[in-house]
């Protein structure tokens, strides 16, 4: 495509002296140039005489051009500059009611493909350009696009297809943040915050939920991609009809992920009954989330995707409960014995670590509680290929040194970390622990002492177990797993008829 473009020299300025850099501080106009239909284009005959409708369209468009540019206030600015001639535009009637053809015939050629968004938006923001800057005739082409697609002028268009190209060409118009972008980040936060408080707070569904407050924006800008028309390449943001088309088919693709069958067999749902009332409960809130927050009428339909899933759960599981009765005893035995047993492998691993590192005092002279932590993290994450183990993570009211979850986001397990300071230290950090950081269903969690400046390890283990065994919530000790591991059960702080079992670890890094 041929371009004529004119710099406004008038502000060049010498820096330096005579001899200094020139600094261009004016303005670049652009006169635009011809654009290709890039399809099939017949243009009906005798055109534009050929109709009312495209009689009056030329019509407007020479009644605005004979007063161009005194027409608006960015055009008058034309007259000031050494390179405006009017003559430069004189085919410019001619070209915007071709360009408006060109557009029409396009967009019926490429509509049923199946990357039509990108060829027809891809070849609007080539017309636009095509206007110069600054843009003259645009207004003209924007208003008569813009009417076919409002008043349905394509009529083997689908509804959906119609508005995201409407939104689309709107928000190339109006490029700066107000009611007519759809674009912007702001809006498309809070159109993804919002799906996500639909979505139901069951477990299978956490790794969702952690999302809430978090800005996607890998979801939210496109990748850059190249416009085949201009040859320029350029990333944006999707528009709100864009997200709300992935937030519908991530709602299906979440929903057919979960097989409830598989999800009792492998005890990540517990018995029907409980599991019934969280899915009525959560219908529930859908319907009244439904009522106080503003959807569009796209996001509707995720919101009714929903709805018919936990209907159609909680009418499979009034199918199912006959056979689930006779299993559930023996499913809870199994899960129990299960979680038993990784807590024991947790409790062995971190030991035979503490204890091997023990053995290297150039590691660890410098570690801090943290460092001690950061060290553990790790050989955590290597050991459990089916969780993962982080540090300084938010559970209940604060960050836990250790948190080790399952795949859903289920805690299994939470640890404590601390530099021995003295026995009185012992109850303050079983009151942080279970205060700030045990949610009502965790059940496993540990003390880890890192002893580092104090000689007789053994007074230091002593002490700390006793002191321990005088906690208001200590229920009773259990057993000497090592010399330097103890496994107590105490009572849960905010229900005490609910245990946790806890180990207490101690290394000696002095």
């Amino acid at each position: 495509m041929k371009r004529h473009i004119y710099m406004d020299v008038s502000g060049l300025e010498s820096l330096g002296g005579d001899d200094g850099i020139k600094c261009l501080v004016g303005n670049v106009f652009d006169i635009g140039f011809k654009t290709k239909p890039h399809c099939d284009c017949i243009f009906p005959e005798n055109f534009p005489n050929c109709c009312d409708g495209h009689k009056k369209q030329k019509s407007d468009i020479e009644k605005w051009f004979d007063l161009f540019p005194d027409c608006c206030e960015s055009h008058i600015q034309l007259k000031t500059k050494p390179f405006y001639s009017k003559d430069k535009y004189k085919d410019i009637v001619e070209r915007v009611m071709g360009q408006i053809v060109y557009t029409h015939c396009f967009i019926l050629e490429n509509i049923d493909k199946e990357n039509w968004f990108k060829e027809i938006t891809d070849y609007l923001s080539y017309n636009f350009e095509s206007f110069g800057s600054p843009p003259v005739g645009l207004n003209h082409y924007y208003h008569y696009v813009r009417h076919e697609l409002v008043n349905k002028n394509y009529t083997n268009i689908d509804e959906w297809k119609r508005k995201n190209l409407l939104e689309y060409l709107e928000n190339l118009y109006f490029p700066s943040k107000g009611k007519n972008n759809n674009s912007d980040l702001n809006l498309l936060q809070a159109t993804f915050q919002r799906w996500i408080k639909t979505i139901p707070d069951l477990p299978f569904f956490y790794h969702i939920k952690k999302l809430e407050g978090k800005i996607p924006l890998n979801i939210f800008l496109c990748e850059p991609e190249l416009n085949r028309f201009t040859g320029i390449t350029k990333m944006r943001s999707r528009t709100q009809g864009e997200l709300i088309e992935i937030l519908i088919s991530s709602t299906k693709k979440l929903l057919e992920s979960i097989d409830t069958s598989i999800l009792y067999k492998n005890g990540f749902i517990s018995v029907d009954d409980e599991y019934q009332f969280e899915l009525t409960r959560q219908n529930h809130l859908i319907k009244q989330k439904e009522l106080l927050m503003e959807y569009s009428k796209k996001e509707v339909v995720y919101l009714k995707i929903l709805k018919k899933w936990l209907n159609n759960e909680k009418n499979f599981l009034q199918e199912i409960k006959p056979f689930l009765l006779h299993t559930q005893t023996a499913l809870a035995n199994t899960n129990k014995n299960s979680e038993n047993d990784l807590y024991n492998k947790i409790i062995d691993h971190i030991f035979y670590i503490g204890q091997g590192l023990e053995k290297s005092r150039s590691n660890y002279e410098k570690f801090d509680e943290e460092g001690y932590r950061d060290y553990l993290l790790p050989s955590l994450n290597s050991f459990l290929s089916q969780h993962i183990s982080t540090g300084e993570t938010f559970n209940k009211t604060g960050k836990t040194d250790i948190l080790i979850q399952d795949i859903n986001g289920l805690n299994v397990f939470i640890a404590e970390c601390k530099i021995w300071k003295g026995e009185e230290e012992i109850h303050k950090a079983i009151d942080q622990l279970f205060n700030r950081y045990v949610r009502w269903r965790d059940e496993k969690v540990a003390l880890i002492i890192f002893n580092k400046n104090v000689k007789g390890f053994t007074e230091v283990i002593n002490k700390t177990k006793n002191k321990l065994s005088q906690h208001p919530l200590c229920e009773k000790f259990v057993e000497e797993k090592y010399p330097t591991s103890f496994s107590f059960i105490f009572k849960h702080a905010d229900d005490n008829n609910r245990f946790i079992k806890l180990e207490l670890m101690l290394f000696n890094y002095s």
